[in-house]
């Protein structure tokens, strides 16, 4: 109802929720998957926001950062089940900021999110 924040510092991860997003007082929670994809599990699954939330995801300890992927090529996927997070059923656009090695999105729904080129080659 009156908005607030998350993050996993460790991940890279910050979660704003604006107020008004919820009809009424929910806990939520972000998880991230085990293994070098940058992934995140997000609950109560299936929770809807009358206005989005803004994600932020430091991207400097990924592979944007050592130059091994251009970070205008990134893209967020949407997958329903955390078992099969490269099945993608929804992509978001993302704005990333190169100076601060970041990037944003908003969900307006929660369940699983990915951040990804999908290229098996991002040349510059």
């Amino acid at each position: 109802m009156l908005g607030g924040a998350l993050a996993i510092p460790g991940a890279g991860i910050s979660v704003i929720v604006p107020p008004l997003a919820l009809a009424r007082t929910t806990t939520i929670s972000v998880t991230a998957l085990a293994g070098s994809d940058v992934a995140y599990e997000f609950a109560p699954h299936g929770t809807r926001f009358n206005v989005p939330l803004l994600v932020t995801q430091n991207l400097a300890n990924t592979q944007v950062s050592a130059g091994l992927v251009n970070p205008l090529s990134l893209y967020v996927g949407y997958f329903p089940d955390s078992s099969n997070i490269t099945s993608v059923t929804e992509l978001l656009s993302v704005g990333v900021n190169a100076l601060n090695l970041s990037a944003t999105f908003t969900v307006w729904h929660f369940s699983g999110y990915i951040i990804a080129t999908g290229r098996s080659d991002d040349s510059y």
